[in-house]
């Protein structure tokens, strides 16, 4: 089975993530992302695995000893002329969180990790991918006016499993 880690995004900021994913695919003619995942900041892409209870046991035991902390959503930005996103930065606790959340996972030799997972933290909510520059800038002209600030908390970890062409909500913790 295919599965990745995410916090999923909650109340308002995620309401509004999805009402402006609502907004760029009732506009374009671009995928609507709500159908296929919740609203989420992506904490481990995605990996296989036939047996994921190795993986719950050490999220659950993450969970009962780490805080919640918080992250502000600050803005949309974007990767190259493809990814388009709500923009998180994290505090300090919520960065050393997502660190040491990272050093758990990496003591499966089994699950692969690309080389971006371990650069600087980089929370973003994807609100759409282009499938090219003009795309792109049309998504862009849909949202000069939007400028996102909410405080979300990293207080939960999500394991989002692939089932039917969509991630679904597999199993979700809480932290303390």
């Amino acid at each position: 089975m295919r599965y990745f880690i995410g916090l999923l995004i909650k109340g308002e900021a995620g309401l509004y993530h999805k009402k402006l994913v609502e907004k760029i695919c009732g506009e374009l003619d671009t995928r609507n992302l709500n159908k296929y995942v919740s609203a989420h900041f992506t904490l481990k892409s995605p990996f296989e695995t036939g047996d994921i209870s190795e993986v719950e046991k050490v999220i659950r035991d993450f969970c009962g000893n780490e805080k919640s902390s918080n992250i502000k959503i600050a803005g949309i930005g974007n990767f190259d002329e493809k990814i388009i996103f709500l923009d998180g930065k994290p505090s300090d606790e919520a960065e050393g969180v997502f660190r040491r959340l990272i050093l758990e996972l990496r003591k499966f030799e089994w699950m692969k990790f690309r080389d971006y997972e371990f650069t600087d933290v980089n929370f973003h909510a994807t609100l759409a991918r282009s499938q090219n520059k003009d795309e792109f800038i049309e998504i862009r002209k849909l949202l000069p006016c939007e400028d996102p600030q909410f405080n979300v908390r990293f207080d939960n970890i999500a394991i989002f499993q692939h089932d039917n062409n969509r991630w679904k909500v597999y199993r979700e913790f809480v932290l303390k």
